[in-house]
């Protein structure tokens, strides 16, 4: 870590400071440049552990859209072609430090690093070019090329970052529709 840095600081060092939030909790901040270089160094391990077995990996979510207010928690995308490749996906990801905290979806299984009281990795696993791909690739490309709509979506964030800090579950349902009205525009 470079001395000086500190979450929300827009300079150039690179600090692992800038993200990290306690699970369940919510704390919107402004955009931190230092999230994309995290991101590239993150996904470069992930392509030297998975090799073939990522078809893609993508940066979504907030922290992927520069200007836009976020969960200091980076989202990454692992696109894979098929999910009886899963369990090896697993082991390699388990090398990294990543963790699976429940079993659920199987159309899209998410990965956590960092401990409960500090996360700083949500790694989703969908199949490559599936539907929810795609989905959170056009939600992001969206927001990175319309600023009105960017604008409104961290309006919308920080409200509800305010109304609901200790509820994770009700502040990412109540972004839903929002979220929805884009992806109809991008249809």
């Amino acid at each position: 870590m470079h001395r000086g840095d500190r979450e929300g600081d827009e300079g150039d060092g690179m600090t692992m400071r800038a993200i990290g939030l306690a699970r369940g909790t919510v704390r919107v901040v402004r955009h931190n440049s230092a999230w994309n270089r995290l991101y590239r160094a993150e996904a470069k391990r992930l392509r030297h552990s998975l090799g073939p077995l990522a078809r893609g990996i993508e940066h979504i979510g907030s922290t992927s859209v520069p200007g836009l207010m976020a969960k200091p928690i980076l989202d990454i995308a692992v696109g894979i072609r098929r999910f009886d490749e899963l369990p090896k996906v697993q082991r390699l990801l388990e090398r990294l430090a990543y963790s699976r905290p429940r079993k659920g979806d199987r159309s899209n299984v998410t990965f956590v690093k960092g401990a409960e009281r500090s996360r700083t990795h949500y790694l989703h696993v969908v199949r490559y070019d599936g539907r929810t791909w795609k989905r959170d690739i056009q939600f992001r490309d969206w927001l990175r090329t319309h600023t009105r709509d960017r604008e409104r979506y961290a309006a919308l964030k920080k409200r509800l970052a305010t109304r609901y800090a200790s509820d994770r579950k009700r502040y990412t349902a109540q972004k839903d529709d929002f979220i929805k009205s884009i992806l109809r525009k991008t249809s």
